[in-house]
């Protein structure tokens, strides 16, 4: 059996039945209308008014002013960074790795190399020039 032929039945047999129903079908109806308007509503797009005295009395940020704050406190925060910087001095081992990284220990160490390979000593150059500038 179909549903609408159930509460045809109960209708013919239940008078409490056909009230209720009838109840309940209005505030279906009621529900449906206030669900739709709602939708409608909420679609609607809410556009804010601007008066021109507010523009002209400055009540309303613009982009402008906004973009200046902005600058002014990424400004304001560098300022405080390097602030601190400057009040704490750098750790030994910090100084190394800056040193390092810019490539001035490298050449310390190319240089105490370079000065380290050399088997004779200055006093065997010299008897060796000596000895090569009389011969010629």
């Amino acid at each position: 059996m179909s549903t609408a032929l159930l509460k045809k039945s109960l209708e013919l047999v239940d008078t409490e039945f056909v009230r209720n129903s009838k109840v309940h079908r209005r505030k279906n109806r009621e529900k449906k209308v206030y669900t739709e308007l709602k939708l409608k509503n909420k679609n609607k797009k809410h556009k804010e008014t601007r008066s021109i005295a507010d523009v002209k009395q400055g009540n309303l940020n613009s982009v402008e002013k906004i973009r200046k704050q902005l600058k002014k406190k990424n400004v304001n925060d560098s300022y405080k960074k390097k602030l601190k910087l400057l009040h704490t001095p750098p750790s030994r081992k910090l100084v190394e790795q800056v040193l390092g990284y810019l490539g001035y220990a490298e050449d310390t160490k190319k240089k105490a190399e370079e000065e380290q390979k050399t088997a004779f000593t200055e006093e065997d150059f010299l008897k060796f020039e000596k000895e090569y500038v009389d011969t010629d």
